[in-house]
């Protein structure tokens, strides 16, 4: 009786033990408080990674590696650069597309990335001019078959112009691994354009600071980048929209700080990534829609590119959605003042005037008198 009563007790007590808090980042519960409509793609997210475990597995280890400042401003700057122009994203998005459907194509531009590593790594100079002779294929085909061929030099290959001549065996396995990937019909389509808008973007910068130099420091971190994208461009209706979400969070620097670990721990953790989704559940509207959305992403404003990454985080990206305006006021027409009436004129002086209440009376004129003919008498006329 006694082991029978206290089972109960256990039972009951682990019946009423209250579910595991759920640790949400100050500032993430912030931004869901101030713009509930971000909640879906908050929901959305975590929702992918739990059903697409090598999704999830790229982004917790690209959450990781962007922990790093100097990978982490640069990777922003590099977001900030493409999602803010469709000339730009689109051939991102073909170049990863066309990888994922064609293994074949995928392995030739792997191992031209290789090969470029062998030296790039160690230099970032060398790393620069590899990016500006895929972005040519046609001149670095002659340089790499000997750099003396090419001329005028152009910028991009004077600083490392030693390293190929010093190196012409790297020199001629560069030129075979790029000759391998131009043998592609498809390099054309969807492998060079991307390469030409990388080498526009590096010119347009002027700045020998960015993602792909600063990937081919760490190669490590680059083929997490290189796997990452693929792992989207294998879920191409919610790509656009992590994207969106993701460039939302690195606009606010203390949340982009608390929002990866967050992630991180919910997924290493499963029942506590199932106790949010159903704390988020319980939030969200009962009519809300699935996600991703049909629609593209809004656009979000640009960022001035000219001031580092943590002056521009400062102020959070929020969706350019339409507004429909302030209503106008309704435009109302005043009545007219109406005219006083007119006093009455006066009568002038010797007119009678029939308004006035008290008439003087019109005496009749008097008649004329005939006068009574005066006969004269008559005269004599024996005188």
């Amino acid at each position: 009786m006694i082991w029978a009563w206290t089972l109960c007790l256990v039972l009951g007590a682990e019946a009423t033990t209250p579910h595991p808090t759920d640790p949400v980042p100050p500032a993430l519960q912030i931004l869901l408080e101030e713009q509930p409509t971000l909640l879906p793609h908050h929901q959305g997210y975590l929702k992918e990674l739990a059903r697409l475990p090598e999704l999830a597995a790229s982004e917790t280890a690209w959450w990781q590696a962007t922990r790093r400042p100097g990978l982490g401003n640069l990777e922003n700057q590099f977001e900030e650069a493409i999602g803010t122009s469709s000339e730009v994203q689109s051939p991102f998005d073909r170049f990863y597309d066309q990888i994922v459907q064609n293994p074949g194509l995928r392995d030739v531009v792997e191992n031209l990335l290789r090969t470029e590593l062998d030296k790039a790594k160690d230099d970032p100079a060398v790393a620069q001019a590899v990016q500006y002779l895929r972005a040519h294929p046609d001149e670095a085909m002659r340089f790499l078959e000997h750099p003396s061929r090419l001329r005028p030099l152009p910028e991009p290959l004077r600083a490392a112009y030693d390293t190929f001549v010093e190196n012409p065996e790297w020199s001629a396995a560069l030129r075979t691994s790029l000759g391998e990937v131009l043998e592609k019909p498809e390099a054309y389509q969807a492998i060079l354009p991307w390469w030409e808008e990388l080498d526009k973007l590096a010119q347009a910068t002027g700045d020998s600071e960015s993602l792909p130099t600063e990937l081919y420091r760490h190669p490590r971190e680059l083929w997490l980048w290189h796997l990452r994208n693929i792992n989207l461009a294998r879920n191409q209706e919610a790509r656009p929209w992590i994207r969106y979400w993701n460039r939302l969070i690195h606009r606010d620097p203390l949340l982009a700080e608390q929002y990866g670990p967050f992630v991180n721990q919910l997924l290493r953790e499963p029942e506590q990534l199932r106790q949010h989704l159903a704390n988020l559940q319980d939030r969200q509207a009962q009519e809300a829609e699935t996600w991703p959305p049909k629609m593209s992403p809004p656009t979000l404003p640009p960022l001035d590119m000219s001031h580092s990454v943590a002056g521009m985080q400062q102020t959070i990206g929020r969706p350019d959605i339409p507004s429909p305006g302030q209503p106008k006021r309704p435009s109302m027409t005043m009545p007219k003042r109406p005219t006083p009436p007119a006093f009455p004129a006066f009568p002038s002086p010797g007119k009678s005037n029939g308004t006035r209440k008290r008439a003087l009376p019109a005496f009749p004129a008097f008649p004329e008198m005939s006068q009574p003919e005066i006969k004269k008498p008559a005269q004599n006329k024996s005188n």
